[in-house]
């Protein structure tokens, strides 16, 4: 739909799940990854370049004891580039997070600023990279958050991916755990609509 000003829908929903044992010689293996994540978003252009979004986001993490993090936001983004093959959009927002460790429970007002690169290697395989920032607003002991994800999704049928990534995670907790990476297959759905409520693609 280049270079039409037309209102579009988007709905994305994602999920991916990892849990890795190591190989060292012991008598019992050591868990190395046990890490469940999903989501959803909503995107709506307000014109060529402008749009809202909101997402919701659910995570646990057994090496983190992690049982449950909740994240609820909504922003604006631009899309800065928006070509058939690249496109490149910024993001920028404010939302809640509940969290649920093993030691605390807590909730959270954060900002939420990122960027988002797609890159199209054929018809149905595109490079994808997010860098996102949660800055925390609430005085408490940690004071971010840091999302990367990198790699590539290979689109089943229209509405479908699969999708492999390397993820890095920064938590604002527990200090003593405060980095995770790994890479993962998962699937991805994606939903788009114009303002007729039509199939469309981006």
């Amino acid at each position: 739909m280049r270079g039409r000003k037309r209102a579009r829908n988007e709905l994305t929903l994602y999920a991916q799940s990892i849990y890795s044992l190591d190989d060292l010689p012991s008598p019992r293996p050591h868990v190395t990854a046990n890490e469940n994540s999903g989501g959803v978003r909503f995107a709506h252009d307000l014109s060529e370049r402008i749009f809202l979004f909101s997402n919701t986001d659910f995570m646990s993490d057994g090496l983190q004891d992690l049982n449950l993090r909740f994240v609820l936001g909504e922003g604006v983004g631009y899309h800065t580039i928006k070509r058939e093959r690249i496109t490149l959009d910024l993001l920028g927002g404010m939302n809640f997070t509940h969290e649920d460790y093993a030691e605390i429970q807590r909730n959270l007002a954060a900002g939420q600023v990122g960027e988002e690169f797609k890159l199209k290697l054929g018809k149905n395989t595109s490079m994808i990279q997010n860098l996102a920032f949660f800055p925390n607003l609430t005085p408490s002991e940690g004071n971010y958050r840091v999302n990367f994800n990198f790699g590539a999704i290979t689109r089943i049928v229209k509405w479908l991916g699969w999708q492999t990534l390397a993820i890095l995670t920064l938590p604002i907790l527990p200090p003593a755990r405060n980095r995770t990476s790994w890479s993962s297959p998962a699937f991805a759905w994606n939903f788009l609509t114009d303002r007729r409520g039509q199939d469309s693609s981006r």
